[in-house]
């Protein structure tokens, strides 16, 4: 009976040590709020562009988004490749996505279904995504609109899709994520 408390009284002991111990690392501390500026993972909305189908990004940086072995097409059969496109993107992250003076986005990227409905995507075929995107300014109120297609590959290892080819046709001479665009705003 006397080794029954004796190890009762042990591990009550060394509970409360680890009691003390998990209080201590601030593990359950209150900590301040992130601001939602600062949680935006994918400021220009591409998981946007797979809306209506089973596919998803799984990640959001540009780094997983765009494959390694990106094309890049602009309007005059120009290519790009994923450094030179990934560069232009955050560029304008940099310059344009984040609260300004009156903590509005001082741009907007929207993204809608063009000539395509749902869809399911097989992971061993290529998928293709017709978009149409609509650019804001609302520092200077111009708007850019371009069609875009899109080409993924489903990556087994990432387990993700990700985009090999991205022809972007837009209404005027160039679109905005074109690494040749030269800022109008």
């Amino acid at each position: 009976m006397n080794i029954l408390i004796e190890f009762r009284f042990r591990v009550l002991i060394a509970l409360a040590a680890g009691s003390a111990l998990l209080c201590q690392c601030d593990l359950f501390g209150v900590r301040p709020a992130e601001s939602p500026d600062a949680v935006r993972s994918d400021p220009l909305e591409f998981k946007e562009i797979l809306r209506g189908t089973n596919a998803r990004f799984t990640k959001s940086t540009y780094e997983d988004i765009f494959h390694d072995k990106l094309i890049y097409e602009d309007a005059r059969g120009k290519q790009k490749g994923k450094d030179q496109l990934v560069t232009r993107l955050n560029w304008i992250v940099d310059k344009y996505i984040g609260p300004d003076e009156t903590n509005t986005y001082r741009l907007n990227v929207r993204w809608s279904m063009f000539n395509d409905s749902t869809r399911i995507f097989n992971k061993n075929d290529t998928a293709s995504i017709f978009r149409k995107s609509k650019t804001a300014s609302t520092q200077f109120g111009d708007t850019l609109v371009s069609t875009h297609h899109f080409k993924l590959v489903f990556i087994d290892v990432k387990n993700t899709w990700s985009i090999v080819f991205w022809k972007d046709t837009p209404e005027s001479e160039l679109s905005f994520f074109d690494p040749a665009f030269v800022d109008p705003f």
